[in-house]
């Protein structure tokens, strides 16, 4: 979209792009230089046809596809993606073999299938939260909580996310167009 265009031009850095990338739940990244970064790891290698190897890189750090964030700040419109998606995000972060790890759940999420019109979760949490499921909001969304109609609103502009209360739920996210 055009606003994650205008984020990664913002961004200037490549460990900034990086950062971003990672925060969109991107996995890879193809390209024909090699990136110096401990964001990324070389993957493999292909020969092309042009006169430089296509490289890919796995992403090390990149968000998962669901999570829980505190209820009061994933929903301000104000949160920049920049804060929300980064390394350096609101959320607890530990240490992996000496880089920085995201930890964004403050709860636990478990996807029990996922289809393209369709995503099936249970989450536990110990407090009001937002699940965050990083997949495009589109207004034709619909979800349920524990059996029960829900809203799913837009979490950085470009993701679903469902507000849950406290406790043990089970999760559907489907799509369902109006007309």
């Amino acid at each position: 979209s055009q606003a994650i265009n205008e984020e990664l031009t913002k961004a200037g850095s490549a460990e900034g792009k990086l950062s971003l990338l990672a925060g969109l739940n991107v996995g890879y990244v193809l390209a024909v230089h090699h990136i110096d970064s401990g964001q990324v790891a070389l993957d493999s290698e292909f020969e092309v046809n042009s006169p430089q190897r296509l490289r890919l890189y796995k992403v090390l750090n990149k968000l998962p596809r669901a999570f829980l964030v505190d209820s009061d700040k994933s929903q301000s419109d104000a949160l920049a993606y920049r804060e929300y998606l980064s390394v350096q995000s609101q959320s607890a972060s530990g240490k992996k073999d000496g880089r920085e790890t995201r930890q964004p759940s403050l709860g636990a999420v478990k996807i029990l299938s996922y289809f393209p019109n369709r995503v099936e979760m249970e989450a536990e949490t110990d407090q009001k939260r937002i699940l965050v499921l990083v997949d495009s909001y589109y207004p034709d969304w619909r979800a349920t909580v524990d059996g029960q109609d829900v809203p799913v609103i837009a979490a950085n502009y470009v993701y679903k996310a469902i507000e849950l209360p406290l406790g043990q739920h089970r999760i559907s996210v489907y799509y369902q167009p109006k007309s």
